[in-house]
């Protein structure tokens, strides 16, 4: 069984599955773990940044928290229920230019794409997570492609 199969209750279907992939491992995210300035709270001390800085996971945990859903993405992380996260909210997260990729590369219109990834994305993130700590890019390619063992 593979990491969408067990992460996700029903799976997912090969169009998302090559959406995710790209979120994670592509070149989707690049750079939005490194080399830019930690956001800061509203007391004005740096906000945490998830893993290294430099994977696309840690950039993409970075930009869903930054946007308001640093609760929803330690749930994530941590042990217990993972919290929902509202279609519009990832879309806010991401950005309307990578939706826009993500929704052709995968073939689906966007709104189904963030229905979708609103959907599985916290088991995913949850799976791709044990222990709450965040993998570099290699890791989550080596989990994403893992096939099962005969």
């Amino acid at each position: 069984m593979g990491l969408f199969e067990e992460a996700v209750p029903g799976g997912v279907g090969k169009p998302l599955a090559v959406a995710i992939g790209a979120l994670l491992v592509g070149k989707m995210m690049g750079g939005l773990g490194s080399g830019r300035q930690p956001a800061q709270n509203a007391s004005g001390t740096p906000e945490v940044q998830y893993g290294h800085g430099g994977s696309n996971l840690s950039g993409l945990l970075d930009k869903i928290a930054g946007a308001g859903h640093e609760q929803t993405v330690q749930s994530w992380l941590g042990n217990g229920s993972n919290q929902p996260i509202e279609p519009q909210a990832l879309h806010s997260a991401l950005g309307q230019t990578t939706v826009a990729e993500l929704a052709q590369h995968a073939g689906m219109s966007e709104q189904q794409l963030l229905s979708e990834l609103s959907r599985v994305l916290p088991g995913i993130i949850d799976r791709l997570t044990p222990n709450g700590r965040v993998p570099g890019d290699s890791e989550v390619a080596g989990m994403l492609s893992n096939r099962p063992r005969s």
